[in-house]
């Protein structure tokens, strides 16, 4: 028993017609179809293409808004939307590489979160240090992060 794929053209649109094929008697057979279930290794793999892709898009954004002291330019460069755009899909990846990365080098990503996350929690926040402190607790409350990550707020 298996499946078949003939490729059938369609107006011009080529689509797969899947058939099954099987002889006659194919219910008094015995056969143990065995699926793959340990899906880790492709979710790892995922993880660490976004990661890449993350580390090389932030360091071209740093890199290419460092002059500029307008938002929109840093808010509106392409790798900065991208990243936005993937921690829409993906934000149990971005979101702790985002903090990660505001751990270790800072930088203007608040923008980037309240996008992601639809709600900006550091909106009363009177200064850098007390919207790092916001968004910390929202993302631990979340599970974005552990509480020990160290994203200080000096």
């Amino acid at each position: 028993m298996a499946f078949t794929a003939d490729r059938i053209e369609y107006d011009d649109n080529p689509k797969l017609a899947y058939y099954w094929n099987c002889p006659e008697d194919w219910w008094k057979r015995t056969e143990t179809i065995q699926y793959e279930t340990n899906s880790i290794p492709r979710v790892e793999k995922l993880h660490s293409r976004l990661e890449s892709e993350f580390t090389e898009r932030a360091n071209r954004w740093a890199h290419d808004t460092a002059i500029y002291s307008s938002p929109s330019a840093m808010y509106l460069n392409k790798d900065y939307m991208v990243i936005i755009a993937k921690g829409l899909e993906h934000p149990n990846v971005i979101v702790p590489l985002i903090f990660k990365r505001l751990s270790q080098q800072g930088g203007d990503w608040f923008f980037a979160l309240e996008q992601i996350a639809d709600e900006n929690p550091a909106k009363d926040a009177e200064d850098y240090a007390g919207a790092l402190r916001a968004w910390r607790e929202w993302a631990v409350n979340r599970g974005y992060i552990e509480n020990s990550d160290g994203v200080s707020a000096a």
